[in-house]
Order: structure tokens, then C-alpha cells, then sequence
């Protein structure tokens, strides 16, 4: 288990479950929420990496469901790999070498977008 991937999850999950990943437009009613936000004129400081991750996310998500699905329940919903094991119908030895899986995945994207 690599620990700088997992911290890289660890941010992105913190990113995405805060609401921050989708304010500006993905709400059903997006010119309201433009027009009435209020503005403190300073736009809020984003993680890079937060942003590489979530691109790498995208495309593990387009690629491989199952393994985005273990990888959003436990890094953004917080849940136990029991639970995600009950909740994607698997066992929890599935669940963990899926969780491997997208850690190999997500590094090899992230290594191969910074050349």
C-alpha cells in the first residue's frame, strides 16, 4: 500500500465530501446559485494535487466502476471495508484488493500526466 496515494485519497475524499468539488454549476439549478452567491472577493485556496487526483478518479471511474466505487465509499462516504463489502455485494478480501488495484491505478495515471 502505497502511503502517498493514500494520503492523496485521503484529500481528495476530504475535497469531494466537503462540497467544494461541485459548487459553481452542477446543482440543478446553477444560474440561480451564480447570481445569488454571496463573493468575499478571494476565491478559496484548491489543492492541486486534489485536482489531479479527482481527474485521475474521472478516468478510473470511466475505466474500472468497481474500483471507483470502493475507492468513493471508503474515502469520501468514511465507510469500514466491511461495510463497503455489504454495500458493492463482495467480500471483504475483494474489497481490499480492489482498494489495492486502484492504488496501482491511480499512481500510474498520476505518474504518467506529470511528465
Amino acid at each position: 500500500m502505497s502511503k502517498w496515494i493514500h494520503d492523496r485519497l485521503v484529500r481528495w475524499g476530504e475535497f469531494i465530501s466537503s462540497g467544494r468539488a461541485v459548487r459553481g454549476g452542477l446543482s440543478p439549478f446553477p444560474a440561480y446559485r451564480l447570481v445569488h452567491a454571496q463573493s468575499s472577493g478571494v476565491a478559496a485556496p484548491v489543492d492541486v494535487d486534489v485536482l489531479a487526483t479527482d481527474g485521475a478518479m474521472a478516468k478510473i471511474r470511466q475505466a474500472r466502476l468497481e474500483l471507483y466505487e470502493v475507492g468513493y465509499c471508503l474515502y469520501v462516504s468514511g465507510m469500514a471495508p466491511l461495510t463497503v463489502a455489504g454495500r458493492v455485494r463482495c467480500h471483504v478480501n475483494t474489497v481490499y484488493a480492489r482498494r489495492d488495484c486502484l492504488f496501482k491505478s491511480l499512481e500510474n495515471i498520476i505518474k504518467s500526466n506529470s511528465c
